[in-house]
């Protein structure tokens, strides 16, 4: 690994504020040299794709691995049938664990791309060319397609995780300017060069 030592541009009287700065990696990123995590080799590593659901909403019925079972490379396949062992950690309320089984590979889907079963191989190829290979046969129940869909509710408001702090009512009220607006992001958003490791 090169380590760097920060540089700076400008002046400022009190170290680092009021100066440029260049991030100390810039160079490497911008020049293509940098080593990402995906780049740093390592020893009887296994590789593991996951299969996602087609269907918005519905119960997994059936998963047939036997030809993904059978490619070359592959170790292992996991099916909402598997019991891996885990069990429910508290929630976002701060309520202890349950006890309960958790099932990372769920047999009730709730939205398009659920995580519904892995392949395990000594590749990533392997692993990604094997899951193409599963068949999930599916239940479909009726999917909420959008938050204006009538059927999307009001949601569920997590109060412990709001925090409220001035009057934004007054604020906004004396304010000269104000801008009302809605704003959505898709479920996958590419912002990080290397958003995944």
């Amino acid at each position: 690994m090169t380590v760097m030592e920060p540089r700076k541009h400008g002046s400022s009287a009190d170290g680092m504020v009021g100066g440029r700065m260049s991030r100390f990696e810039g160079e490497l990123k911008i020049t293509g040299a940098a080593t990402y995590a995906l780049e740093y080799p390592m020893e009887n590593v296994a590789h593991a794709v996951l299969v996602q659901s087609t269907v918005a909403a519905g119960r997994v019925i059936s998963v047939d691995v036997s030809k993904a079972s059978a490619m070359p490379g592959v170790l292992l396949v996991l099916t909402p049938e598997d019991d891996l062992g885990l069990t429910m950690c508290g929630d976002w309320y701060g309520n202890p664990p349950s006890g309960e089984p958790y099932h990372p590979l769920p047999k009730t889907v709730q939205f398009n791309g659920q995580s519904i079963a892995a392949v395990i191989a000594e590749s990533r190829e392997q692993a990604s060319e094997a899951a193409k290979l599963i068949a999930v046969t599916y239940e479909e129940t009726p999917s909420v397609a959008s938050l204006h869909d009538p059927k999307a509710g009001k949601g569920k408001l997590m109060e412990n995780l709001v925090v409220n702090w001035g009057d934004a009512e007054k604020a906004l009220a004396g304010s000269e300017v104000t801008i009302e607006a809605t704003y959505e992001t898709p479920r996958e958003y590419h912002v990080a060069m290397e958003p995944h490791g």
